[in-house]
């Protein structure tokens, strides 16, 4: 690295290593073609389509990513790259530490298809996940028509079964 790799990218870096997943490029310089020099953390640029990984640090000790510059910069980073087809995936330290990082790295490595990326961030988001209660209202909802009370009732059963699923 060019740098000194920071706490989180750090440990980033060991669960990589202790993975099967490809290695990554570090400090991986994207964007040149449009008059831009951009770095990755980690980049998969062989990848189809590529991928880019971002260890954001900071998120509660009002670093250099939640600051105004710093934010703004990185959003006209992450956009260009999005524009070039890359996948962009951001995690934090909790989510480093608590396995999600490489849980969404996985999902951009082994996802061919939108049915693939949402069962994979199903898994993820776990059974009880916002989106999961979401779709099951959504469920309820287009049974009409039924009362309110009837509609809430079957809120509540689509979310028991989607519970007693995941169990």
């Amino acid at each position: 690295m060019a740098r000194e790799p920071s706490k989180w990218e750090a440990a980033l870096l060991d669960k990589l290593v202790e993975s099967d997943l490809p290695s990554p490029a570090i400090e991986y310089l994207f964007a040149k073609e449009v008059g831009r020099a951009f770095r990755f953390d980690f980049a998969w640029p062989e990848h189809d389509p590529p991928i880019g990984l971002e260890a954001e640090g900071g998120t509660w000790s009002r670093g250099r990513h939640v600051r105004g510059r710093g934010f703004e910069k990185d959003a006209e980073k992450y956009n260009q790259a999005a524009l070039l087809g890359w996948v962009v995936l951001r995690v934090t330290g909790a989510m480093i530490r608590d396995g999600r990082a490489m849980a969404y790295l996985r999902a951009a490595f082994n996802s061919s298809s939108r049915e693939d990326i949402e069962t994979a961030l199903t898994e993820i988001n776990g059974p009880n996940s916002i989106a999961e209660i979401q779709r099951a209202y959504a469920r309820a909802l287009s049974n009409a028509p039924l009362s309110v009370a009837e509609r809430k009732q079957a809120f509540m059963d689509s979310v028991l079964a989607a519970r007693r699923r995941a169990t």
